[in-house]
């Protein structure tokens, strides 16, 4: 019923290294169950890593597929072609779902069968390395930590609360294929991460893809995860660029799916002064909070959604954006 799909490039061993031993888990447990790992132009290649081709001669369950084209967008692609099971459930290469994931999911599926994507409700980061507390209570939304009380699904036009990450993202392979198309015939163009970019957005526009056809996505408490954040993401420098390039990825992933209402045209600030004054109103509105980095933060991701409008509206970037990207994204 699932393939439980890893897809990676460049994996980093302190992480990857406990999400398989957690896959072997699942393996051994359960004989039949499908594993695969995406190589995403991997160097060295995932089959010269001694830690992962042990795993593979041992464990049959695991194969490994290749995919030369850079971008988590084509690794997606190419788990669906290789995979002939009805759900595919994307595991990231720092991601460790709970014992209980799939038991979780199939019951979702059978109670909720209109709903095409389901996603975790409970995410938990973990720091692998030293942080300190008031980034943790800072940066954990940038890492997806959520933990909901409640189920939560549905079917609009738009970005929800509902729609969920592609962290532990599990795909009915009917909306797997509308992704796709949609994809090949170049409506949606977003490649996700690629290489140390953090242009994201892929996982909405899967979301978007089933939406568009009257498909219901949503995320469940039931379904929980473990998020490992090493000391090169959990810092102030990668949470800025993360912020501004999230939020500039989702306007064009917006605009792609429904043109004719994304962007919003009230939300276009057009010029200098008016982006000045809302970055002002940002700073004094969270200076009280004496949390700078969350000033910071927020005024990435506003220069990162006036970056997309403008990308879309008027097919360049003011200098001032310019400016801000090159001296701090």
């Amino acid at each position: 019923m699932f393939s439980l799909i890893v897809c990676t490039h460049n994996p980093d061993e302190r992480l990857f290294g406990p999400v398989l031993q957690h896959l072997i888990q699942i393996a051994t447990s359960n004989p039949e169950q499908e594993i695969v790992l995406v190589d995403n132009n991997s160097n060295p290649p995932l089959l010269e890593r001694h830690y992962i081709t042990t795993v593979i001669r041992e464990f049959p369950q695991f194969r490994i597929v290749e995919e030369s084209r850079p971008g988590l967008t084509y690794a997606r692609l190419a788990a669906h072609r290789a995979t002939t099971t009805e759900w595919l459930v994307f595991v990231d290469d720092d991601g460790l779902i709970a014992a209980d994931y799939l038991s979780q999911l199939a019951h979702l599926i059978d109670q909720f069968p209109f709903v095409g994507i389901w996603g975790p409700g409970d995410i938990t980061p973990v720091y692998i390395d030293r942080v300190s507390n008031s980034l943790k209570a800072t940066v954990g939304p940038y890492f997806l930590e959520r933990h909901r009380h409640h189920l939560a699904y549905g079917c609009i036009t738009g970005l929800a609360d509902f729609c969920p990450p592609g962290l532990g993202m599990a795909i009915r392979r009917d909306c797997m294929s509308q992704y796709s198309e949609a994809v090949n015939i170049k409506r949606f163009t977003s490649t996700d991460r690629v290489g140390n970019s953090l242009a994201s957005a892929g996982d909405s526009q899967i979301c978007f893809a089933a939406m568009l056809n009257g498909i219901a996505v949503g995320i469940a408490p039931s379904l929980r995860m473990t998020h490992q954040i090493p000391a090169t993401r959990a810092n102030s420098r990668y949470i800025i660029r993360l912020a501004y390039s999230v939020e500039r990825s989702i306007q064009h992933a917006l605009h792609e799916a429904w043109p004719s209402i994304y962007p919003r045209m009230d939300q276009v600030y057009p010029g200098l002064i008016s982006t000045i004054i809302i970055c002002l109103s940002q700073f004094i509105k969270l200076f009280f909070h004496r949390n700078l980095l969350l000033t910071r933060i927020h005024i990435a991701a506003f220069l990162g959604q006036q970056a997309g409008y403008y990308d879309i509206c008027r097919g360049y970037l003011p200098f001032w954006i310019r400016i801000y990207s090159r001296r701090f994204i």
